[in-house]
């Protein structure tokens, strides 16, 4: 009876890979014959297992009936592919421990990351926020390089608006039409971690505070969100309307207003007490200084009571 060949895509290793699908059904341990070194597992899976297509055992399995002479010649002659060997293998990853490949970019880690990852769907049937999508890379990252990270999630966050679209803000940053694919190995989130936007895990929400406060991707990243969340709430709360020195807009009301958005829509963005102070200077560059007398505030401006 000829043996039959799996051709599948892991993350752990080979040899582990293959003791792990060794069952009471299999009556003889699976063999490691050839190795990949890819980024793109997922998609160049699909690749092989499309052009051996007539080899294949059953529709839904990995399975082929193929000799390893003709897989060899087929996948290094006709796909041009270099295969090495499981002892070639345990050298590279010696020499290369921890470290990305010298030929692998950004732009391929990003690409990998999101092909393995998310696929797209009905806009109405599936979505992912941006949290997600940063617990995600940060699990990711660290099973694939250990415990090395690279600061790449606004690549990451580029990559997910130019192939999903733009991300919807209300009522939390979302991307529409895509979805995790349901085998991936991080459908459980990484609920008792706390992480960086830049990839990096920390045990203790202390520990995270100190790094995000050294941390330049987070620095940034939050700054725009402070950018954007600021004209957003003025936008969405207030109106111009016509000057009253006897009813403007006073701070407290204004604090009071802007805490209580903030907590609804916002509320997962880490704020401090400078924000108040920036929300003061955004409303009198649109609506001039606050008066004192008769009663403290900022004329032209009033709260958007119901909007139809």
């Amino acid at each position: 009876m000829r043996k039959g060949v799996k051709i599948g895509w892991t993350r752990s290793h080979p040899s582990l890979r293959a003791q792990n699908l060794q069952t009471s059904g299999v009556p003889s341990p699976f063999t490691v014959e050839y190795v990949i070194i890819t980024s793109s597992g997922r998609s160049l899976e699909k690749e092989i297992h499309g052009y051996l297509d007539e080899y294949r055992v059953t529709p839904k399995r990995e399975f082929f009936k193929i000799n390893k002479i003709n897989l060899h010649d087929i996948l290094t002659n006709n796909m041009h592919i270099n295969l090495i060997t499981i002892d070639e293998l345990d050298a590279y990853l010696t020499d290369t421990s921890g470290t990305i490949p010298e030929n692998v970019t950004p732009d391929q880690i990003v690409s990998a990351f999101l092909d393995e990852k998310f696929e797209p769907c009905e806009p109405n049937t599936g979505s992912i926020d941006k949290r997600h999508v940063s617990i995600l890379f940060a699990d990711w990252c660290e099973k694939e390089y250990g415990e090395i990270y690279y600061n790449k999630i606004q690549k990451v966050f580029d990559a997910m608006t130019k192939k999903y679209g733009v991300i919807k803000e209300d009522p939390s940053p979302t991307w529409a039409g895509v979805q995790q694919f349901r085998d991936s190995d991080s459908i459980v989130l990484l609920r008792d971690k706390h992480f960086c936007e830049c990839g990096i895990i920390c045990k203790s929400i202390h520990g995270l505070n100190r790094h995000e406060s050294k941390c330049s991707v987070y620095q940034k990243l939050k700054s725009k969100q402070l950018m954007e969340m600021i004209p957003a709430f003025i936008n969405e709360k207030l109106e111009p309307c016509e000057p009253n020195p006897h009813d403007r807009l006073p701070k407290d009301v204004l604090q009071i207003l802007f805490f209580d958005w903030y907590n609804k829509w916002y509320a997962e963005i880490r704020i401090n007490g400078n924000i108040i102070q920036k929300i003061y200077d955004a409303l009198t560059e649109k609506f001039g200084e606050p008066k004192k007398y008769p009663s403290p505030g900022w004329e032209g401006v009033r709260v958007i009571t119901c909007r139809i």
